[in-house]
């Protein structure tokens, strides 16, 4: 039997056992008419995962997942909803379309553009129509955008001397980036509607988790195949290996944006369990042991104290009960520990920290950031084309093994490729919807769902914030950022809206 169809039958299975994990939990809470039906969600869910394993073909697999997107129903809550199911469960498979007249290729498609193009892009009608709409670009954010979309345009000129490469990044962007948002910042109108979303991104975390659990304990990557059969990717078949374990990453094509990713479930699972107080501790427990399992079998330092700083945000910030949250927080934390150290984990968790244990200093990380300051210096404000900061003698020294430099650092690729302006303009995007969502929920008695969702919002913004000095945002991570302003913003727009007669005293 093919390697690749053992994969698709432990993939059935372990989905399945997620399924029957979350299902109860995820039909109490999502019991309203216009909720998505778990069943729903698991057919999908085999659906495309079959596409992957069976199809051998990516325009085949684009093909079934446009045929998905189109049978999806039109409201918009429902469709953004999907698309964060969707876009967790498949990995981010890319091609082209091929050129002509000496033109290499017309447009980059990825699974995430298509998703934008036959998901999002319909709701576009269904916004316009609706009179309450918040307009655009009426949010100051909105104008960042664009500036920021204005800036991308002009520095991708500077990169490819060439207008026709630059209208293919446009579009790219347009489609990965700008769509998205205005979907989510118009779309999502009440807080029921993320928590629907947040609810999808639970069901897709379980399987992820339990994905990489099975890739932790059997050193099998099960997605590593498609990369082959798809002809896709050329790294996505690596295997990645730390302190004598494969460094599980289930859909995505490395450990630390698995590891990033499940960061949002975790949001998505403490959303849902301060939330709604049901009777089902035992799910709770269950999920919340897969979910930090998944996370740890990732081993990414960096995803590891993401979770850590997200958890103490919200524990901390908008809390009245602040000495209960921590005295639970230290309980977990001598469970967790006797847990590892039972499992016999609990050496490999102590040498894997960084600055304890045996990883110390991690020396290309501190080369890297002192031969970037350099390079850096030389335009400080809007920063070098990749071709000029790849070629100076200081980023030459940091090639690898592998012939590529691997800028492990978000902030110092964006000064390195956009400078100062650059990063400004991407902090404010992330920043300023969250300083607006603080200050409403600090002046505003709002009921406790809002506040649950909004510091949740706001820790996922500061772990975000942490976890991109530790990796270079391509793939998902890049995806999942505009998704996070995106969300973070709509909820901004959904407290405004819901603002109390009566603020604080």
């Amino acid at each position: 039997m093919p390697q690749h169809i053992k994969a698709y039958i432990v993939l059935l299975f372990l989905g399945s056992i997620a399924f029957y994990i979350i299902k109860k939990f995820y039909n109490k809470v999502n019991n309203a008419s216009n909720s998505i039906p778990i069943d729903k969600l698991f057919i999908i869910w085999i659906i495309i995962t079959s596409a992957l394993f069976l199809s051998h073909n990516i325009w085949i697999f684009f093909i079934i997942v446009a045929i998905v997107c189109n049978n999806i129903p039109k409201q918009v809550p429902i469709r953004v909803a999907w698309y964060f199911f969707l876009i967790l469960i498949a990995p981010r498979a890319e091609t082209s379309i091929i050129g002509f007249g000496g033109i290499e290729s017309l447009l980059n498609i990825s699974y995430a553009s298509v998703l934008s193009l036959f998901l999002l892009y319909p709701c576009l009608k269904y916004i316009k129509e609706d009179r309450t709409r918040t307009l655009f670009p009426s949010l100051f954010i909105d104008k960042i955008l664009i500036l920021y979309f204005l800036y991308f345009a002009v520095h991708s000129y500077r990169e490819f001397e060439s207008v026709t490469l630059v209208i293919k990044e446009s579009i790219n962007l347009l489609l990965i980036v700008i769509l998205p948002y205005y979907t989510l910042t118009r779309g999502l109108k009440t807080h029921t509607d993320h928590r629907r979303l947040f609810s999808t991104i639970l069901v897709a975390g379980m399987i992820i988790s339990m994905v990489n659990i099975f890739e932790f304990i059997k050193h099998w990557l099960l997605y590593t195949d498609l990369y082959n059969l798809l002809a896709v990717n050329k790294y996505g078949n690596t295997y990645f290996a730390r302190a004598g374990h494969v460094r599980a990453r289930g859909v995505f094509n490395n450990p630390i944006t698995c590891g990033y990713i499940l960061i949002y479930v975790f949001c998505a699972w403490s959303v849902i369990n301060t939330t709604y107080q049901l009777n089902y501790k035992k799910i709770h427990s269950a999920s919340l042991l897969l979910i930090l399992a998944g996370i740890y079998s990732t081993s990414s330092r960096g995803p590891w104290l993401g979770t850590l700083i997200f958890h103490l945000v919200t524990i901390t910030i908008l809390n009245k009960s602040i000495f209960k949250a921590y005295k639970n927080l230290f309980f977990i934390s001598i469970v967790m520990t006797i847990v590892l150290f039972i499992s016999g984990q609990l050496s490999r968790v102590i040498a894997l920290l960084p600055f304890i244990g045996e990883a110390g200093v991690d020396t290309y990380r501190t080369k890297l950031i002192e031969n970037s300051l350099i390079v850096i210096e030389r335009n400080p404000l809007f920063g070098l084309s990749d071709r000029e900061y790849l070629a100076t003698s200081e980023m030459r020294e940091m090639i690898q093994g592998e012939g590529i430099i691997d800028i492990v650092n978000t902030y110092i690729a964006i000064l390195l490729s956009d400078g100062i302006a650059g990063l400004a303009l991407y902090l404010l995007l992330l920043l300023l919807p969250l300083i607006k969502v603080y200050r409403l929920l600090k002046k505003y008695t709002f009921d406790f769902q809002y506040i649950v969702i909004g510091r949740s919002l706001i820790a996922m913004v500061i772990a975000h914030l942490f976890v991109i000095g530790t990796v270079s945002s391509i793939g998902n991570i890049y995806n999942f950022t505009w998704l996070l302003i995106g969300l973070i913003t709509s909820f901004s727009i959904v407290l405004k809206r819901n603002i109390p007669k009566r603020p604080l005293p």
